[in-house]
């Protein structure tokens, strides 16, 4: 009843984030997806070799869902995670770390081949190695930052796709309880082939006055076709109350395989300055449409302007 009760408590807690992510576009309209990636994993506390290897049996180990945290749980064959013997001593609570293996078997629908799809990890503290289907995708030592993996080259719609993470939280590094393990949420993005990469939208406000304002917006955008493509930004900007207040149109060639930073710079008329008595919130809906005028992605940023 509990485990039930928490994938209830974590799915509420998904659409209300993908509530706020999709808010400029219905699901029937917004082509990128971000899908909740927390449910069913199998973990083993300690290491154990190949566990990287898709045909690895993992049948006994625990199933549980994310986020995790080790450190907070009984060490086995005793009734406290608590040891006073703890590499991190009273600075990491007497709490113990060490090395943990999470693994998830996962299918995709086949007519997602022709997506970009990758993986993303809000944070796993740290030192986490992951693989796809026994292929090592890469490390990420830092336990308090986000990280993404692309997998289109490897993982296999339609089949049975292996996702394995390695977390490693050994000796004294940190001066506080850190937590061990895959402690906050993963996610499987699915987004078209040329779409506006991660963390690729940049907001500045240089010039900020009663009378106007300027709002410089840089947006990546990836080509990850085989061929040149044309594609149009279209930027609105809305008030704290929803209303567009200004917009922006214009083209961009992007060669195949390649990337592009597109800059507008957009105009507001006396605008809402922010502070700690008033504060002004403007979010800037960032579209992106191919030649024949199809919506193929669709990101939100919010921002403010600063009295100065």
């Amino acid at each position: 009843m509990k485990t039930e009760f928490t994938k209830l408590l974590l799915l509420i807690i998904a659409i209300i984030f993908n509530i706020g992510c999709n808010m400029f576009k219905s699901e029937a309209e917004n082509p990128r997806q971000k899908i909740l990636f927390d449910f069913d994993w199998k973990f083993y506390r300690g290491d154990v070799e190949n566990a990287q290897l898709a045909n690895f049996d993992d049948s006994s180990w625990r199933t549980l869902d994310l986020p995790h945290d080790w450190s907070i749980e009984d060490i086995p064959g005793t009734n406290s995670p608590i040891d006073s013997t703890a590499i991190g001593g009273i600075s990491a609570g007497y709490y113990v770390g060490g090395t943990g293996w999470y693994r998830k078997t996962f299918e995709l629908p086949e007519n997602w081949s022709g997506k970009k799809l990758s993986i993303y990890f809000e944070g796993v503290y740290m030192n986490a190695d992951v693989w796809l289907n026994g292929k090592h995708l890469g490390n990420h030592p830092y336990g308090y930052t986000a990280f993404e993996y692309d997998i289109n080259d490897l993982v296999k719609p339609g089949e049975k796709n292996v996702l394995a993470v390695q977390v490693k939280n050994e000796g004294r590094n940190s001066r506080w309880y850190s937590g061990s393990g895959i402690y906050r949420h993963v996610w499987l993005k699915v987004a078209e082939p040329i779409h506006v990469k991660t963390w690729g939208v940049s907001i500045t406000t240089p010039e900020v006055s009663k009378e106007k304002a300027t709002v410089n917006i840089q947006t990546q955008i990836r080509n990850k076709t085989t061929e040149n493509r044309s594609v149009q930004i279209a930027t609105k900007i809305l008030n704290a109350k929803g209303k567009e207040v200004a917009k922006k149109k214009n083209m961009q060639q992007i060669s195949a395989g390649k990337g592009v930073s597109d800059i507008q710079s957009i105009q507001i008329k006396s605008p809402g300055l922010w502070s700690t008595e008033v504060p002004n919130l403007y979010t800037a809906i960032i579209e992106i449409q191919d030649e024949k005028g199809k919506l193929i992605d669709v990101v939100g940023r919010n921002f403010w302007h600063p009295h100065h």
